[in-house]
């Protein structure tokens, strides 16, 4: 079975397609197994309320996953105690992985729990693929990730 993870915009592109997402985690039973850690499901309920319906319908899709929850790596400011674990000290994925501006750390910590887990990330953040691609994490686009999906 297939690891994959989520990034933010994957989740929205995943609802603003015409799948019929409430099916097509069933549909996909066997041959993916979906992660998330606390990072994405707290990005994911910050949606405003003036949209709601959106973050409603969000969340919705991501108990139809059925994803299992895994830490993420304490960086201050941004983990939650509980729901995070210390990095390993030989392991550079996480600064690997930070732009020089450092404006990517949410996306850095998702990037490292992917990596951590054995997943592929989707995303569609291209200076962030390219990113990963140099750290050897395994990467698709939506779009790549829905022609080979299992109701393609």
């Amino acid at each position: 079975m297939e690891k994959i993870m989520f990034d933010s915009n994957a989740f929205s592109s995943l609802l603003n397609s015409n799948i019929d997402w409430t099916n097509f985690f069933s549909m996909c039973e066997g041959k993916y197994e979906f992660f998330v850690t606390a990072l994405q499901i707290e990005e994911l309920s910050e949606i405003p309320d003036s949209k709601k319906e959106t973050r409603i319908q969000h969340m919705l899709c991501l108990c139809q996953m059925r994803a299992k929850m895994v830490p993420n790596i304490l960086v201050l400011d941004y983990s939650r105690f509980g729901f995070s674990i210390f990095a390993d000290e030989n392991d550079t994925t996480y600064g690997d992985l930070l732009f020089e501006s450092g404006s990517n750390v949410i996306d850095a910590m998702i990037g490292e729990a992917a990596k951590r887990e054995g997943c592929t990330l989707v995303t569609d953040d291209t200076k962030f693929i390219s990113k990963l691609h140099k750290v050897g994490i395994p990467t698709i686009t939506f779009d790549e990730f829905m022609r080979n999906s299992c109701i393609q």
